[in-house]
């Protein structure tokens, strides 16, 4: 039994994100052309909580996906103090990839997509 509480423990630890961002006192934003070009011009800077948090919430509760990794350019790239992510997102689907690991993708639950949608939208339609 106690090997068996063991694996289902590892088995769990294995599965959980690798998104270790825990706070930061600001977000920015930005549109990208490709993997190494971002829109200089697109850049958002926030430093409302509730928009940091719902970053930080999305990232957290994102899920690890196996299998090699073969991404079209991000839709954006989201900056948390010294930690840098790339972003693909649609109304109900989302990935993010730690710029540090291009390697390892992980999948955003549908209801993170949508609010992480509705943020986009509603920031970038601001400015």
């Amino acid at each position: 039994m106690k090997s068996f509480i063991f694996i289902v423990a590892f088995v769990l630890i294995g599965c959980s994100s690798g998104i270790n961002t825990e706070s930061s006192e600001k977000v920015i934003i930005y549109e990208m052309k490709s993997f190494q070009e971002v829109h200089e011009e697109s850049k958002i800077e926030r430093t409302d909580e509730q928009v940091i948090d719902q970053f930080i919430r999305a990232f957290h509760s994102a899920e690890k996906q196996a299998g090699i990794v073969d991404m079209v350019d991000p839709d954006y790239r989201v900056d948390f103090d010294e930690e840098s992510y790339f972003l693909w997102i649609d109304d109900s689907f989302g990935t993010v990839m730690d710029t540090d690991d291009t390697h390892t993708i992980y999948e955003l639950t549908s209801q993170s997509a949508e609010r992480l949608k509705g943020v986009l939208t509603e920031q970038f339609s601001a400015d």
